[in-house]
């Protein structure tokens, strides 16, 4: 090893000394160690970065200086994550390294080691560095993965056997049996584990078995083959012939006794019938379709029958060398075979001979075969030798083939299941589920094991559980197709639907096999149906509630419409029925431009007509104009605002529509004599407007929704408030417009609530900030001109009229769209305010024939109902110069008569 060992820097011994003598008597001991010993010998530092100098002794590269690419030199890129674990454990322990992990040797060949080191501490404890060994262990890997190997291919020729295969101790109790032993004997195999081969024997046979079988027990002979008669529970016996050979342990001597056990009652049966038991064997292996054979060692030649000619596809039934027959073995299973062969005459420790391979018979067929067989043998000790190997063979090829197939069949169905978008299931005639493709785990993240049987169940919403599996159960027990809906928890923990159909299959022979089924995410759909449902419900509530709300206005206009009459000569009677009529249409504008003001917003054709303004105005416009509400209600407003302007950048008359409506609701809310409170404040760079109110409050399940189109706090038939709920939504929708956001709290029903709006404040706070002027209470006289009034509803057409005779105008009024055009050439109107939807000849044919009689002639305004978009873009078309919405004010109608100019 070259550089110097761990240790050498040891100090002297206690009780004095020469220390550098001590160091160097301590490196020649360590150097004396490390040739003594066989194994590689390395240092590392206190976190493993750098290996020490180190002699590979042909395990690995050795090196003569420090090296930090250790790990990539001398480990595959596959080990490095799990040597790194290890590593890490020990550094945190400050404890032993310890594993087994492949290494890269000088010539790039892998070889497997067993590597151990210590920490090396100093006196506070921490590591110095680290001094290990590793030893090459991969041979003992080779060996043990024989051997595991060996394990396997023993245990599957062990259960697939067409003979009985028993195991006994010395004591002749049974320690192994296959499926076939069980099936000869009549008994189970746990039954079976709890018997002595003494116990299952003919009392006639018994003795001579037990001496044949103390030899084999003692080493005095390797085995025998003997005839006799077992036992079965029902009093019956069987005729068997067994073949006994003895299985020793590590020390050579006997430690099991093994014994291939065949069914020849039919072969006794035969013998005492015709006297030949040669004969009758022969018909009991044509029965099975199994053929005989019997190899000599001494001359090497193979005695059969017929059978075993016909398997191999040769011609008459005389001894044949076994070089003839070794070269029709298919070339890769010949090593497999004659492994099994060698195993089978060992003399010492014979094993069971049976194996399966392919031939190539002369014809060029390649067949499947499938032999057993046994070993007798001369002689005792060093002198023992086989004397004779006889067994049989059969035919396995369609056996081989329908196992290929079903693997394939299940390959490809497992291919298909996983392909699906459906998830796939099966199960046995139980009703237990066998089989759940690829989706199901990746859906619900069970295992197998937990969805297998009816774990599935688990996977389903507790409500949807046991309806889900009682479904399920009536329908196997029932053998009829079923569908069924339930929610399904998938590995997030979230709810999903799904539908499951199912339908009954039988076998070919038509037993009932199980059902087979599959699952499909409906989970859009059926949300998709809930909301589809929920919206209708909204739908037709909103329209009941429509109705409702414009009935509530008419209905007081109808009444003092029909007692006008009794009060029309009672001046003070007369002014409250107008007033309480203005204030009924009032209430039935708000409702339909409300409506409008969603409409366009949904179809995203509104604008915001922005300017920099003191958010304080908009929120006293606000409250002007629902003051008289709040004191019609005895409600006491409490109002707070900043000294200093909050300066935002927005559209005023949106904000006042905004806190209006926010303040109508508390008023409207808020049981006579209540509290309102408006607060405005700034937070950072946010505009903070609150309303809050001690009136009926919100329940909790509903704060999430007051913003959705047409939601009602209150949904019963005797709510006392009126409304259409799509004022939240319009507020919501105008704050995002603005950037802004607005939420609602509430302690519940009862407590009040609270709304909060959230807008950005205009980045430059010294802009200069729009005035608010208020609107003048008084009016002064616009220019007069002559005003022609076309309208085919004569209530509308002449009170129209009359707002414009106070205006100070000459109106004319007429109620078809022939009136209108005699009109304009009688009374050559200055102004014509035309409606639209009128019978015969609508107000775009008007407008389209007076330009065509006059020219630009008068002005042109729609006075309509239709307030879209695409309404007024239709009315400009027609040739209308003006378009108002009904109803209008006589504010409107003054700014219009003080606008135009007339042609």
């Amino acid at each position: 090893m070259n550089g110097h060992p761990v240790g050498y820097e040891g100090t002297a011994e206690a009780g004095g000394g020469d220390p550098h003598a001590e160091r160097t008597r301590a490196r020649a001991r360590l150097e004396a160690l490390i040739k003594a010993t066989s194994d590689v010998v390395y240092r590392m530092s206190a976190d493993w970065s750098e290996m020490q100098p180190l002699d590979g002794r042909g395990l690995v590269a050795s090196n003569d200086a420090p090296i930090r690419d250790w790990m990539e030199r001398n480990l595959p890129a596959d080990e490095h994550a799990r040597v790194k674990a290890a590593i890490a454990d020990a550094i945190a322990a400050k404890g032993v390294f310890e594993l087994e992990h492949r290494v890269v040797g000088p010539g790039q060949s892998e070889s497997w080691t067993y590597s151990r080191a210590v920490p090396i501490l100093d006196d506070e404890g921490n590591i110095v560095e680290w001094f290990g060994l590793a030893r090459d262990v991969t041979e003992a890997r080779r060996a043990q993965e024989a051997l595991r190997e060996s394990e396997q291919r023993f245990r599957s020729v062990f259960e697939q056997a067409t003979g009985g295969i028993a195991q006994v101790d010395l004591d002749g109790r049974l320690v192994l049996v296959n499926d076939r032993y069980c099936e000869i004997v009549g008994r189970s195999r746990e039954e079976l584990l709890t018997l002595r081969m003494q116990d299952l024997t003919h009392p006639e046979d018994l003795p001579q078995n037990i001496a044949a079988f103390a030899e084999v027990a003692e080493g005095l002979r390797p085995g025998f083959t003997i005839e006799k008669r077992y036992r079965r529970p029902d009093g019956s016996s069987v005729w068997v012939q067994n073949a006994v050979a003895a299985t020793r342990g590590p020390n050579g001597r006997v430690q099991f006794v093994t014994a291939v056990v065949a069914d020849i009652t039919d072969l006794r049966a035969a013998e005492d019938n015709q006297g030949t038991l040669a004969a009758q064997r022969q018909l009991a292996l044509d029965a099975a379709r199994l053929g005989w054979w019997q190899f000599d060692p001494a001359s090497g030649l193979v005695s059969h029958d017929e059978r075993y000619a016909e398997i191999y596809g040769l011609e008459g039934s005389s001894p044949r060398h076994i070089e003839e027959i070794s070269r029709l073995l298919h070339p890769e299973d010949a090593p497999r075979v004659w492994a099994a062969v060698e195993a089978a005459v060992q003399p010492m420790e014979p094993a069971p001979y049976a194996v399966e391979y392919r031939i190539n018979r002369p014809d060029g067929a390649v067949r499947w075969l499938e032999a057993h067989g046994v070993a007798s043998f001369d002689g005792q000790g060093a002198t023992r030798k086989v004397s004779s190997f006889v067994g049989t063979v059969g035919d396995v090829t369609a056996r081989r083939l329908a196992e290929e197939l079903l693997r394939a069949n299940e390959a490809r169905f497992r291919l298909m299941a996983d392909a699906s978008p459906a998830i796939l299931w099966l199960t046995d005639p139980n009703g237990s589920c066998t089989f759940l493709s690829r989706q199901w785990y990746e859906l619900t993240g069970q295992t197998e094991q937990e969805a297998l049987g009816l774990g599935w169940t688990n996977a389903t919403h507790p409500d949807d559980k046991e309806h889900a599996g009682n479904t399920f159960i009536e329908a196997n027990a029932a053998r009829m197709f079923f569908r069924t809906e339930y929610r399904l928890r998938a590995s997030d923990g979230t709810y999903r639907w799904a539908v499951d159909l199912g339908r009954p299959w039988f076998s070919e022979t038509g037993e009932y096999a199980g059902m087979v089924g599959a699952v499909f995410d409906i989970d859009a759909r059926k949300r998709a149906e809930e909301a589809l449902e929920e919206a209708s419900q909204r739908k037709d509530q909103f329209l009941a509630t429509l109705a409702h709300e414009l009935r509530n206005p008419l209905a007081p206009i109808s009444n003092a419409l029909q007692v006008w009459p009794l009060v029309e000569q009672k001046p003070e009677e007369a002014r409250r029925l107008r007033e309480m009529m203005g204030r009924q249409v009032k209430q039935m504008v708000r409702l339909i431009d409300d409506l409008l003001d969603v409409s366009r917003i949904t179809r995203g054709k509104i604008e915001l007509r922005n300017e920099r303004l003191d958010l304080a105005q908009a929120v006293e416009a606000a409250i002007e104009a629902q003051q008289p509400f709040i004191d019609a209600n005895r409600h006491e407003l409490t109002v707070v605002l900043p000294p200093v302007p909050i300066v935002v950048d927005a559209d005023a008359g949106r904000l006042v529509q905004v806190f209006g409506n926010l303040l109508h609701n508390a008023a409207q809310y808020t049981r006579p004599g209540g509290h309102v409170w408006v607060t405005l404040q700034r937070d950072s760079d946010t505009a903070v407007v609150s309303v809050r109110d001690n009136g009926s409050g919100i329940p909790s399940e509903m704060l999430g929704g007051v913003f959705e189109m047409f939601t009602q706090v209150d949904q019963s038939l005797g709510r006392s408030h009126g409304g259409l709920g799509i004022g939240l939504a319009l507020v919501k929708s105008l704050v995002e417009l603005h950037g802004g956001r607005v939420e609602a709290t509430s302690e519940g029903p009862g407590r009040g609530c609270e709304f909060v709006v959230r807008l950005p404040v205009a980045p430059d706070a010294r802009a200069s900030i729009a005035s608010s002027s208020t609107r003048a209470h008084s009016l002064p006289p616009p220019p007069a001109y002559r005003v022609l009034v076309v309208d085919d509803v004569e209530p509308s057409a002449n009170t129209l009229a009359l707002m414009l005779t106070r205006l100070g105008q000459e109106p004319h009024a007429v109620y078809s769209g022939d009136s209108a055009l005699t009109a304009v050439e009688e009374f050559r109107p200055q102004i014509a305010f035309v409606d639209i939807a009128m019978p015969v000849m609508d107000g775009y044919e008007v407008a389209r024939r007076i330009r065509a009689l006059v020219g630009k002639g008068p002005v042109l305004v729609a006075l309509t109902g239709y307030g879209q978009e695409e309404d007024r873009r239709r009315a400009f078309a027609a040739g209308f110069d003006h378009h108002l919405v009904k109803p209008t004010s006589i504010e409107a109608i003054h700014e219009l008569l003080t606008s135009v100019a007339p042609r």
